[in-house]
């Protein structure tokens, strides 16, 4: 009796487990059959605005497509960033990295297509502007006398930006921000008069359209013509004129910052 309930039972399962592939197969079957509706798919973007100025990117960002099926479902995702070959990733969810040194008004362009071969159109993110390297600056310094105790320096700064271009010029006398010059060049000379000081230090800062800087610093050391006076200063006759006539030591000091 046991040993014919077993065999009743198992044969019912058997029974039941082939129904319910069957079912299974058609459903599926029909799903492919009854799908005409392509996937459909959303683009995000990590930061969502430009981190930098004037609308640029200055850092990488995080792009996550993400795409949905209400049938047959989501087999792959297709992509490309501007001018670049497209790439595909399997299922409904994508996540890559544009980390592009220079972007101009560039694309973002992606699709999916489903288990029933239904293909999207093809969509685009527009438009992605981004500069991730700062621009780069050189300078010529001259440096005429024309005063007793003042310098006139001239400096000529040339400079270049690859991708956003050069938006303004700072120029910084210990770092006291003495003038700001907007425009694109190609050069731009800065002259200042000033009073020759021990440790005088000239800054230059360049930005970008979008925010990235370089820095030239400039120092004022001069070769004096009167510095050789410091070499006499260890002779003892001379040190004890000095302390008798301190004045006379302080006057060449200044002097000692002159041009050779």
């Amino acid at each position: 009796m046991k040993r014919e309930w077993f065999v009743k039972t198992l044969a019912l399962g058997i029974v039941v487990l082939f129904t319910e592939l069957a079912v299974t197969q058609s459903i599926g079957v029909s799903n492919y059959l009854e799908d005409n509706t392509p996937p459909v798919t959303t683009c995000t973007l990590d930061p969502p605005n430009p981190d930098g100025l004037n609308g640029w990117y200055v850092n990488d960002m995080n792009v996550t497509l993400n795409a949905t099926d209400d049938l047959s479902g989501v087999k792959e995702i297709y992509y490309k960033v501007a001018e670049g070959e497209w790439k595909n990733s399997s299922g409904d969810y994508v996540k890559f990295i544009l980390d592009y040194d220079c972007l101009i008004n560039s694309l973002i362009e992606f699709y999916a297509v489903d288990f029933a071969g239904n293909q999207e159109a093809i969509k685009s993110f527009c438009c992605i502007d981004m500069d991730q390297q700062p621009p780069e600056i050189e300078s010529q310094v001259d440096t005429k006398i024309c005063g007793l105790f003042s310098y006139k320096i001239t400096i000529n700064t040339g400079f270049w930006d690859n991708c956003s271009g050069v938006e303004r010029f700072e120029f910084y006398l210990n770092d006291v921000l003495q003038e700001t010059i907007t425009g694109p060049g190609p050069s731009f000379s800065w002259c200042i008069t000033y009073i020759p000081i021990k440790n005088i230090i000239f800054k230059i800062i360049c930005y970008d359209m979008a925010g990235n800087k370089a820095v030239l610093v400039i120092n004022s050391d001069i070769h004096p013509r009167f510095r050789s006076v410091n070499q006499y200063l260890e002779i003892e006759w001379i040190l004890r004129f000095f302390y008798r006539y301190p004045l006379i030591q302080q006057i060449l000091n200044i002097l000692s910052w002159f041009e050779e």
